[in-house]
């Protein structure tokens, strides 16, 4: 009877356990099942906040992309306004002077010298545009008169203004095509910064210089007498100096061949002439 109760009580005890971890087991499985639950949830919050951040982050280059769009827009607008206006045949006036270009140049061997003309374009700065047509002298011409009545402000500016180098390289053919595309871009690069600092303005009223107007007023080479021939004083200072170099006995013939690259079209009249003047001034200083 004794061991019969005791079996019984055994038996009720592993009922109890039993229940007991399947109650445990079912909680943990809830558990499991919860979290798991849980965690999807949060996995699907996660996307939905990273979707949402992509579409705004997506929104926000749309709406740069149209700001860009609306700036080249209005860009092109004013690029097309300042196009309209700069064909204009007459414009804003420039507050920095006249445009000038030296387009080409040609040797002209049919004359009793040959020699090279430029072609210079002119626009004003209204925009009015005109062509004229120099020699190389006449630049000589010019930058010698220039020295002689603004050469102070020249030298103020010279860091801003490019070398002039007048005379021809030695063992190079003066009419080589190369040597006169360097000459051409020298001289607008000059003509250029003259007119910057010496304050050009061809538009009416016109101001500076008087022989760098008439030098880029329109026509051709010889045509303004201003700048027409030799500069004679030019020739003088040359002639005194090549005779202080060579000898005070030095015959017109040399004193031509010495000073013929340094002003093109040079005659044996113009040097005799000069060299008559030389001697008079001469003496005149040793008295």
């Amino acid at each position: 009877m004794g061991e019969t109760l005791s079996k019984a009580r055994r038996d009720v005890d592993e009922t109890i356990g039993a229940a007991k971890l399947q109650a445990v087991k079912r909680g943990q499985d809830e558990r499991a099942k919860l979290e798991a639950q849980i965690a999807e949830e949060a996995r699907a919050a996660a996307q939905k906040a990273e979707e949402a951040q992509i579409a705004e982050e997506a929104r926000a280059v749309a709406r740069r992309a149209e700001a860009e769009q609306a700036a080249t827009r209005v860009q092109a607008v004013r690029r097309g306004q300042t196009a309209r206006a700069t064909s204009s045949p007459l414009k804003a006036k420039s507050p920095t002077g006249p445009d000038i270009r030296v387009r080409s140049q040609e040797v002209v061997r049919s004359a009793e010298q040959p020699h090279a003309t430029y072609l210079i374009s002119v626009t004003s700065e209204r925009g009015l545009k005109w062509e004229t047509e120099r020699r190389w002298n006449d630049l000589k011409t010019l930058e010698a008169s220039l020295q002689r009545t603004d050469g102070e402000t020249l030298r103020q500016h010279a860091d801003s203004l490019p070398p002039f180098h007048a005379h021809g390289k030695l063992f190079v053919d003066k009419f080589d095509p190369a040597f006169l595309s360097e000459r051409a871009e020298q001289m607008q690069a000059l003509l250029n910064g003259w007119a910057r600092v010496l304050k050009v303005r061809l538009d009416a009223p016109a101001t500076g210089p008087a022989d760098l107007l008439a030098f880029l007023s329109e026509g051709h080479s010889g045509e303004a007498s201003t700048m027409s021939g030799i500069d004679e004083e030019h020739l003088i200072e040359r002639v005194i100096a090549a005779r202080a170099k060579l000898g005070v006995t030095t015959k017109n013939a040399e004193l031509l061949t010495h000073l013929e690259s340094d002003f093109e079209g040079l005659t044996m009249s113009e040097v005799k002439k000069a060299a008559s003047k030389a001697t008079k001034r001469t003496a005149a200083a040793g008295r």
